[in-house]
């Protein structure tokens, strides 16, 4: 069986200028436009895409910047999920201003979610029960000293389009083709990350440090699931329950939990000895 390792290299690009707030927008809804029209089949009865969750103002302004990744977004934003017919109105309307249908995600009060549930929602508990590990939350909360923890935000690498399948049962030419690996690396590289957190099969975690890193890989120290460190370079990725890289190109720590649900609870406070410390 083929061993996936990844190994130190030039880098062979770089950060000259940040990108805009504005241009990674207008790439976004661009990119959904085209998409829209060229896999009407595929792609689902969204009217705008998702370029992240949550509240990116109070994510710029948190002492670490944490942010966590999947594949791209599930139609049940935008469709009942037994009826699967349009949810009206959907839980980003496009009347909105676009960025602020995004920022407003995990806004609604506490007692609103229990009362109105987005089923979406319920997969979003999974990683915040981790986020506290890092002092942060999706949502508006306090710590014990009344400071407003570090607010995290979601972003999807493979597209910001709902699809009407799950990514993995799309068919790979047609996934490769509603790909947008260059809308993310702006996007990733206007957020600037100090904690990303991807969580992902082995293809789509070897695709994303490819797609981040500018060609300058750190080789990773691994977490095993029962809990002891892996020397690199001596384990193959398929056996890796966590892993981390220190990114000193890009200035994040990147870390890869193969299973978001479960399987792979308590990962943040494993990993907390193995993060350098990038927070301005």
């Amino acid at each position: 069986m083929e061993e996936h390792t990844l190994t130190q290299t030039n880098p062979v690009n770089t950060i000259e200028t940040k990108p805009t707030k504005e241009q990674v927008i207008s790439a976004f809804q661009n990119d959904f436009e085209q998409k829209k029209k060229a896999f009407p089949d595929t792609t689902s009865v969204a009217k705008v895409p998702i370029a992240w969750f949550g509240n990116e103002s109070a994510y710029q302004s948190s002492k670490r910047k944490i942010l966590t990744i999947a594949v791209n977004p599930s139609d049940v934003e935008f469709v009942d999920e037994e009826t699967k017919l349009p949810v009206d109105p959907s839980r980003f309307p496009s009347d909105l201003k676009l960025e602020d249908s995004w920022n407003t995600y995990f806004e609604d009060p506490e007692q609103k979610r229990k009362e109105d549930p987005n089923p979406y929602l319920n997969w979003f508990k999974n990683l915040e029960k981790e986020l506290p590990y890092f002092n942060a939350s999706y949502f508006k909360k306090y710590d014990k000293n009344g400071s407003p923890l570090n607010r995290a935000i979601h972003i999807d690498f493979e597209s910001a389009i709902a699809t009407t399948k799950k990514w993995s049962a799309i068919d790979p030419t047609q996934q490769s083709l509603i790909s947008n690996h260059d809308n993310f690396k702006c996007l990733f590289d206007y957020l600037d990350p100090d904690v990303a957190i991807l969580y992902s099969r082995l293809p789509v975690f070897d695709e994303f440090v490819r797609t981040v890193s500018h060609g300058n890989y750190i080789r990773p120290t691994f977490i095993l699931k029962n809990g002891k460190v892996a020397e690199p370079g001596k384990v193959e990725l398929k056996d890796i329950n966590v892993g981390i890289i220190t990114n000193d190109t890009t200035k994040t720590n990147l870390i890869w939990v193969k299973n978001s649900q479960s399987t792979n609870r308590c990962y943040g406070k494993r990993v907390q000895p193995y993060l350098k410390d990038f927070s301005k």
